[in-house]
């Protein structure tokens, strides 16, 4: 698999997060009582445990080439620019994900204190993974290496909708896109491709019954 741009350092990123990830679905089912948000906090976690295991196996996989400094050509200023602007954009998008370092996954989740509040730290981070694997699957060339990343980009799609759906049972229609986290300021908008995996299978309507 090779990636169009510092493929050592996107994985490395990836697996960060994802590691996060699984601290935070178990620390979050440890801090809840409730057995069903429990149970779906148990299974997310051993997704993401697969998904960073299917990463770092990946990135054992990479060239060597991958992991060495871009040696540019002196006159190819445009390629040395572009190369920066992207490794800017895969910085500035990884920063942005609530879960980019384990203090701040001990810090959101000390905060929890109620299922509604764990939901919406659970979509944030699913909505921040979404996006940096969409990032992740553009820079990727070949098609072995866009079916590895999009195989995990839906699995995180599945996470957003199962949260979603069990928030609005916990919050009614209403209040599903009143996000009060203290992450807010970071938060990442949702692009068409999030906004189509968070969006649930039928209407809402608080009058048919929870889902």
């Amino acid at each position: 698999m090779i990636l169009g741009f510092n493929a050592d350092e996107v994985f490395r990123t990836a697996i960060e997060i994802e590691k996060n990830g699984v601290i935070f679905y178990k620390n979050g089912r440890n801090a809840l009582a409730e057995d069903d948000v429990k149970e779906i906090f148990s299974q997310l976690e051993k997704d993401e445990e697969a998904h960073l295991d299917k990463l770092r196996k990946m990135r054992a996989e990479l060239p060597s080439s991958a992991k060495q400094p871009t040696d540019y050509d002196p006159t190819d200023d445009i390629k040395r620019k572009t190369d920066e602007e992207t490794n800017q954009y895969i910085q500035d998008t990884a920063d942005m994900n609530v879960f980019r370092n384990v203090e701040n996954v001990e810090k959101y989740t000390t905060e929890i204190k109620t299922v509604e509040d764990a939901l919406r730290l659970a979509i944030q981070f699913e909505k921040d993974a979404i996006t940096f694997f969409l990032i992740m699957r553009d820079l990727t060339e070949d098609d072995k290496g866009k079916q590895f990343v999009g195989g995990i980009l839906s699995e995180e799609k599945e996470h957003l909708k199962i949260l979603s759906r069990r928030l609005r049972k916990e919050v009614g229609c209403e209040k599903m896109s009143t996000f009060q986290m203290p992450v807010c300021a970071n938060q990442t908008a949702m692009g068409p491709e999030q906004a189509r995996a968070a969006n649930l299978d039928e209407p809402c309507d608080d009058s048919r019954g929870a889902v």
